[in-house]
């Protein structure tokens, strides 16, 4: 019975939204608060200047729908919203359906499932922006709570 009932986990899930832009500046700009996944943005994208536009969380039980929306203050962004259906089995996260969309400085969606490891951060990519505006560069995280 113990393999059995056990009791189900709760998903801690963030997503950030970071404006990449610049290319061959001699001084970068980044947002601290990005630092811990800079090394990452720079082995996918050629950008120098990555700042926070906007940073979401909340937390839902495996097996769940999970909804939720952020309007930034002090952005260009107006707000954005995420939904998804978050499981979990044997240390995997899956974001089913993760849906995501924003106003910046257009409306943008994103549609996907993302398995991930329990901790883990994954960068889903970047839209296409034009040279002054940059790229958005969604970025999630995913772990379980005790």
């Amino acid at each position: 019975i113990a393999e059995i009932d056990k009791p189900l986990k709760t998903i801690w899930l963030e997503v950030k939204l970071i404006q990449a832009s610049g290319n061959g500046e001699k001084e970068a700009i980044v947002d601290k608060e990005i630092e811990g996944i800079l090394k990452q943005l720079k082995s996918l994208f050629k950008f120098t200047n990555y700042s926070l536009i906007a940073r979401a969380e909340a937390m839902g039980l495996e097996g769940s729908h999970l909804a939720f929306s952020k309007i930034p203050e002090q952005s260009e962004l107006s707000a954005f919203e995420v939904r998804t259906i978050v499981e979990y089995l044997d240390g995997v996260i899956q974001l089913k359906d993760l849906h995501i969309k924003t106003m910046y400085p257009k409306r943008s969606e994103l549609q996907t499932t993302v398995n991930m490891g329990d901790g883990e951060t994954v960068i889903l990519g970047a839209s296409r922006g034009d040279p002054k505006q940059g790229s958005l560069i969604t970025v999630v995280t995913a772990k379980t709570t005790k």
